[in-house]
C-alpha cells in the first residue's frame, strides 16, 4: 500500500471514529472498536495460516511434534495422547488407502441408514470393538487396523490438501425440512478456531467437554477440531446425559464445555444437588448457541459458570456473530462501526408466506432499520462463500439471493429472523419457517416459547402454528412437557399466557406431552406436530383449547372439535 493510500485509509478511519463518537457514547464506541480489532486480528491470523496451507491435519501433526505425550482425548476411563491419536489416524489412512474409500458410521444410526446405503451400493465398515450385545448387520465388516503401521503414509501417497478443499459433508439438522449435506472445506475449522481466539481462546491446559454428536458442526468443528488446533484436551461423552453431565465435568476436570439447543434447559430441569456449581477446578466457560434468555441467568448462577459465550451461525452459513461480553439474550454485536467498515450482512423485509425477501420498486431488497425484525442475509465474497449442498443444484440456488443492494451482488439466505438492536447487539428472533401469521400478525415461536417457559411448572415448550378450518393463517399451539411432579393447571397457564403475551400470540391450543421430540442437536422438531394438528381422536396426548369466556384452557373433545370445524368457536 502506497503513502497516499495509507493516508486516505487513515483519514477514512478517523472520520468514522469522529462520526461514531458523535452518534453514541465513547464507552460504547471503544467496545465496538475492541470487537472489530479482535475480529481483524483473527482474520489476519486466518489469512496467514491459509497462505501456508495450514489445515487441522497440519495442526494435529504439529501437536504431536510439540507435545506428543499430552492427552488429546479422554473417553470414559480411556486416555489417548496426541501421538497415539495421530498413529491411529495413520493406521486408518493406510488401511483405507489399501482397501477402499472409507465410509464411517455409528451403530446407533447405522441400522436406519443401512438399507439406503446398500441400495446405493455403499460399503460400510466399523472401526473399533463392537459393544457388548451388538451384532453387526449383514454386509457390514469390521475394520481391523491392529496389524497396520501407525507411521505416516509416504508423501507420494498423500494428496495435497489445501484449506479450500472439502473436508467433510455435514448434514443440516432438519428442524424445518429434510436434512441436506453441506460441503464443508478445511478452512471452516481453521476459522472456527480463530473465532475462539476472539473470546480469549482455548488454552493448552484446557479440557473441553464435548457431549454433542460429532457428525454435527458444533461438536466436530467448534469442539474436536478447534481443540486440536489449540493443542488442548478433549473429553468426549458417548452421548448427552443430563443426569451424568456434571459427573463427567468433575471426573475430567473440564474447564470449558459446549452446549446447543435445549441442552441447558435439560440440565436445569434436573433435581438440584448440594454440590451444584461446586468444583475442585476452574470451570471458566460455556460456549454454544440456543441458550434461552428466560433461563440464561439462572443457568449461570446455579452451575457457577464464570462466562457464557453465545454465538450464531449455521453449518452452511458464510458469516456469524459472537457475544463476547455476556449480554443476556444476544448472539453478538454488529455495531454501526462494523456495519460501515465490514458491511458483510443485512437484515431485509421478507414475505412470511414465501420465505423470500420483499423487493422495492427498483427491484432491490428493502433493509429494515435497527430495532426491527427481518430476514438476515450474508454477503458472498472470496473469504465468506457458501459452497452449496451436495446433491441437486436447486437446493443450493434456493439459499442464494441476488441483486440485494446493487446489480450483480450475491447473498446467502440464512432463513432466520434477526434484529440488529439500536444498542449494537444482535438478537435471534425465530426461524423464518417456524414463524406464522395469525389475524394479520406475525407470531414468533421462539418468543412465545420463552414466555410460556417462564411458568415454573413448564419444563419445556415447543410452539408452532396449526391450520384451523375457515380461519386465515395459523393458530398457535404449544406442546408442553411439565416439570416432574407438576400437575397441569389450565387456568394458571391461561392467566400466564395472557399476562405475558399479546392476544394474537397466546397459544390457542395446548398439547401436554411426556417428552419432547427433538433432533440429535437438541432442537425441537415441529413438522410432525404441525401435521397432527389438534384432533383428540388421533392424538393420545391431552389436548386443550383456549376458552376466552371462562378464561381458561378447556379439554378438547369430539364436540369441541366439531364446533371449531364449523367455525362456531371463537379463538
Amino acid at each position: 500500500m502506497g503513502h497516499w493510500e495509507v493516508l486516505g485509509a487513515s483519514a477514512l478511519v478517523l472520520s468514522l471514529i469522529v462520526a461514531g463518537i458523535k452518534r453514541k457514547s465513547i464507552a460504547t464506541f471503544i467496545k465496538d472498536f475492541k470487537d472489530l480489532s479482535g475480529l481483524a486480528k483473527a482474520l489476519l491470523t486466518y489469512r496467514i495460516n491459509a497462505s501456508r496451507n495450514r489445515t487441522v491435519l497440519v495442526a494435529l501433526h504439529d501437536g504431536v511434534v510439540e507435545h506428543p505425550s499430552r492427552t488429546c482425548i479422554l473417553y470414559q476411563d480411556e486416555r489417548y495422547t496426541y501421538a497415539e491419536v495421530e498413529a491411529e489416524s495413520n493406521r486408518v489412512s493406510r488401511w483405507g488407502y489399501q482397501h477402499l474409500k472409507l465410509v464411517e458410521t455409528f451403530l446407533d444410526v447405522m441400522a436406519e441408514l443401512l438399507p439406503d446405503l446398500q441400495q446405493l451400493q455403499v460399503k460400510v465398515w466399523v472401526l473399533g470393538d463392537t459393544p457388548n450385545g451388538h451384532v453387526l448387520p449383514d454386509r457390514v465388516s469390521t475394520m481391523d487396523t491392529s496389524q497396520v503401521s501407525g507411521n505416516p503414509l509416504p508423501p507420494d501417497q498423500l494428496p495435497k490438501v489445501t484449506p479450500q478443499d472439502i473436508s467433510s459433508l455435514i448434514f443440516t439438522s432438519g428442524t424445518t425440512g429434510l436434512p441436506k449435506a453441506v460441503q464443508v472445506p478445511h478452512r471452516t475449522s481453521m476459522m472456527a478456531y480463530q473465532v475462539w481466539n476472539i473470546i480469549g481462546g482455548l488454552w493448552p491446559d484446557d479440557v473441553l467437554y464435548v457431549c454433542l454428536p460429532l457428525y454435527h458442526s458444533s461438536g466436530l468443528i467448534n469442539g474436536v477440531l478447534s481443540a486440536i488446533n489449540a493443542g488442548c484436551t478433549i473429553a468426549l461423552a458417548p452421548k448427552f446425559s443430563a443426569s451424568r453431565f456434571w459427573d463427567d465435568v468433575h471426573k475430567h476436570k473440564a474447564t470449558v464445555f459446549l452446549y446447543i439447543g435445549e441442552l441447558c434447559r435439560y440440565l436445569l430441569a434436573q433435581p438440584e444437588k448440594a454440590n451444584d456449581g461446586q468444583y475442585d477446578h476452574t470451570l471458566r466457560m460455556a460456549y454454544g448457541n440456543g441458550l434461552g434468555s428466560d433461563i440464561w441467568e439462572e443457568f449461570r448462577r446455579r452451575f457457577n459458570i464464570q462466562r457464557i459465550v453465545e454465538w450464531y451461525t449455521a453449518t452452511e452459513a458464510s458469516g456469524g456473530f459472537i457475544n463476547t461480553d455476556g449480554k443476556v439474550g444476544s448472539v453478538g454485536r454488529y455495531s454501526w462501526l462494523a456495519e460501515k467498515l465490514a458491511g458483510n450482512c443485512v437484515i431485509v423485509e421478507c414475505d412470511f408466506a414465501t420465505a423470500q425477501p420483499v423487493r422495492g420498486a427498483d427491484g432491490r431488497c428493502i433493509p429494515v432499520p435497527r430495532g426491527e425484525v427481518g430476514l438476515l442475509l450474508f454477503k458472498q465474497d472470496k473469504l465468506n462463500k457458501f459452497l452449496g449442498y451436495r446433491g441437486a443444484a436447486k437446493q443450493t440456488e434456493n439459499k442464494l439471493v441476488r441483486n440485494v443492494r446493487k446489480p450483480g451482488d450475491l447473498y446467502f439466505n440464512s432463513g432466520d429472523l434477526m434484529m440488529f438492536g439500536v444498542d449494537g447487539y444482535v438478537y435471534f428472533k425465530d426461524r423464518l419457517g417456524d414463524t406464522f401469521r395469525w389475524k394479520g400478525e406475525n407470531v414468533s415461536t421462539t418468543e412465545v416459547s420463552n414466555a410460556m417457559s417462564r411458568l415454573p411448572a413448564v419444563m419445556e415448550c415447543n410452539v408452532y402454528g396449526v391450520e384451523v378450518p375457515g380461519c386465515e393463517g395459523r393458530a398457535g399451539m404449544a406442546a408442553i412437557v411439565l416439570q416432574d411432579g407438576e400437575a397441569f393447571d389450565p387456568k394458571q397457564l391461561y392467566d400466564h399466557a395472557i399476562n405475558h403475551l399479546p392476544d394474537y400470540a397466546c397459544p390457542k391450543f395446548i398439547r401436554i406431552m411426556s417428552e419432547m421430540d427433538i433432533t440429535t442437536t437438541f432442537k425441537h422438531k415441529k413438522r410432525a406436530l404441525v401435521s397432527q394438528g389438534f384432533n383428540p381422536g388421533e392424538i393420545a396426548d391431552r389436548l386443550y383449547v383456549a376458552d376466552k369466556a371462562k378464561a381458561t384452557y378447556a379439554a378438547m373433545d369430539a364436540n369441541l372439535l366439531d364446533t371449531i370445524g364449523r367455525g362456531a368457536y371463537k379463538l
